[in-house]
């Protein structure tokens, strides 16, 4: 077996760069995008992307809840970030196929590892409406691994626009009654964070990680979180904070009440 600690902690940032694409890209040119999405095509077929895990742990035990799946490219293409390899996707129209390929790859690795821990998996909500609407699970495989869905969060990302937002919520229904849970992420940022709250009543909220760096040492983004931890405990979710990079602002999560965190203090603990 091997031990899920063998697997590369990734920094929340580059998290965070997994699904809200790259700002810029190597290929400025048609040819060159046409050339970048035969290349991930090749990648996806090869079955060469690499995992990559972070833990979440329980502010208040330290104990590891759950690892938050990370995906990057192979190191010798242009194709390495989790920025360039989403990106590419999208503009390819081959986003759903490299979501679900994350998934598989993430699925494989955490069962190879024996971790009795939640794994995260981040998937769109375009690709969660159309697993559901093709009646697919979204991650597969899992029974052949012997991974229970009770075992896997769903942590929907808010990268684009939400449509048909009914949609989503039998999505969310379908597979949340197959026995995985849901996770909002990047709360506070996006186009709808508090809507999507209140009609998929997650069960894990993870903050924006603007929320999180400096709230040390300032009182309004504490204010946002103590309200935010208030609505947490009234609709019975969990609340998770991203890129906890200082002891200070640790400290003050942790006093905060939150409920679990993540990132580089965490990470290196």
């Amino acid at each position: 077996m091997v031990p899920l600690a063998s697997l590369s902690l990734a920094t929340s940032r580059a998290r965070l760069a997994l699904h809200a694409g790259a700002r810029s890209h190597p290929a400025g040119t048609a040819d060159g995008m046409i050339g970048l999405g035969d290349q991930l095509r090749t990648i996806l077929a090869e079955d060469r992307l690499k995992p990559h895990v972070q833990p979440i742990v329980d502010l208040e035990t330290g104990a590891v809840l759950a690892f938050d799946g990370l995906i990057r490219g192979p190191s010798d293409t242009l194709l390495h970030s989790p920025a360039s390899l989403f990106k590419v996707a999208g503009l390819t129209d081959q986003l759903y196929d490299l979501e679900c390929a994350c998934c598989r790859t993430l699925v494989r690795a955490y069962a190879a590892s024996g971790a009795a821990q939640k794994l995260f998996l981040n998937m769109s909500p375009g690709s969660l409406a159309t697993a559901a609407h093709s009646s697919l699970l979204p991650i597969q495989g899992l029974e052949e691994l012997g991974v229970p869905p009770d075992r896997i969060v769903i942590e929907l990302t808010e990268a684009l626009p939400i449509h048909d937002l009914g949609i989503l919520v039998k999505a969310i229904a379908l597979f949340r009654k197959l026995g995985f849970a849901i996770a909002l992420d990047d709360l506070g940022e996006g186009f709808s964070s508090l809507r999507l709250w209140s009609e998929l009543r997650p069960e894990f909220v993870k903050v924006d990680m603007h929320f999180i760096q400096g709230v040390s040492r300032d009182p309004v983004k504490l204010q946002f979180l103590k309200s935010l931890c208030d609505i947490a405990a009234k609709t019975g979710a969990k609340v998770v904070g991203e890129g906890i990079e200082l002891e200070a602002d640790l400290a003050a999560v942790r006093d905060l009440g939150l409920h679990f965190g993540q990132g580089y203090q965490i990470g290196r603990a």
